[in-house]
């Protein structure tokens, strides 16, 4: 399991820059490497790994696809149904450029985007290989930022006004988050399962892909909680 764990982290190099906290007349620097820890392996499967994260004082996982990605033209044949295919080297390479960019889903491309405006590397965690599940993302939003914003939404009137420098997130009618992205200098970064990242200016072209979308918030980082975390630790 250790060398599981080495084969994601130990194999990516993280470029950690110090970002200042100023809390109650105190200054503290942090790196990005502060906030999280490795715990252990909770599966491996062919294609994809999953990882049991502390995240401040909380434990969460991540699913992450392994890289490289080796994907045998065997692979495909025998989960093929049809007898007549017969796999190509091109199938095989389309099929490892399509994982590589459905691997990443919105709530880790936010993210990573986000503390990468911090100037915070988040490679080897957040990056284009790592799914987020909802709950992990939840907790991740509960214990390190602070919500700024809420707005319900009525279709006929998208005023795209937000917080710069916030995570946006969708909730549906059934109060559900059903995506995220990074807004920043009025522009929205966002990707979606399966597609490569994109920048919308306007809230109206999420709004199009998530119609049921009830409320929006937006969340920027609560430094006076990571502050008193890491005076603690």
């Amino acid at each position: 399991m250790w060398r599981a764990a080495q084969y994601i982290f130990l194999g990516t190099l993280l470029i950690l820059w110090p970002v200042t906290i100023i809390s109650q007349n105190n200054t503290r620097t942090f790196s990005f490497e502060e906030l999280y820890a490795f715990c252990d392996t909770i599966q491996q499967e062919d294609l994809f790994i999953t990882l049991r994260i502390k995240w401040l004082t909380d434990t969460v996982e991540i699913r992450k696809l392994k890289q490289p990605v080796r994907w045998y033209l065997d692979n495909g044949n025998t989960k093929e149904q049809h007898r007549s295919y017969l796999q190509t080297p091109s199938d095989t390479l389309e099929l490892i450029t399509f994982m590589e960019t459905a691997a990443q889903n919105c709530y880790s491309y936010a993210l990573e985007q986000y503390f990468k405006h911090l100037h915070l590397s988040s490679q080897g965690l957040f990056d284009r290989s790592t799914h987020l599940p909802t709950e992990t993302f939840k907790t991740i939003l509960e214990s390190t930022f602070t919500k700024q914003h809420t707005r319900l939404i009525k279709s006929s009137r998208l005023n795209n006004s937000f917080p710069d420098a916030s995570i946006i997130v969708f909730i549906n009618n059934h109060g559900w988050m059903t995506h995220a992205s990074f807004y920043h200098a009025k522009h929205f970064h966002s990707k979606n399962v399966a597609t490569i990242p994109v920048i919308c200016k306007r809230v109206k072209e999420l709004y199009q892909e998530y119609p049921d979308t009830r409320t929006i918030e937006a969340y920027s980082i609560d430094s006076i909680r990571i502050w008193e975390y890491l005076e603690k630790k």
